[in-house]
């Protein structure tokens, strides 16, 4: 996670990224933490479920569960 944190800062300024594969959402917290609007996939539904339900209340939030 500090490697992602220092690699911020070379994202395109649009602010927006896909966590693909996002499993339970650290790295998706992070990323909004930081301010980003995140999309996140995860194919498996039992971890897409606890995905959504640790950081489905941040508003710049989307996921899906699939990951095709």
């Amino acid at each position: 996670m500090g490697l992602m944190r220092c690699l911020y800062s070379f994202l395109p300024s649009s602010r927006k990224v896909v966590d693909v594969g996002a499993n339970i959402g650290e790295a998706s917290e992070c990323l909004l933490k930081a301010g980003y609007e995140v999309y996140s996939f995860e194919p498996h539904l039992l971890t897409y479920e606890k995905l959504k339900s640790r950081i489905s209340h941040y508003p710049q939030f989307h996921c899906y569960p699939f990951g095709e």
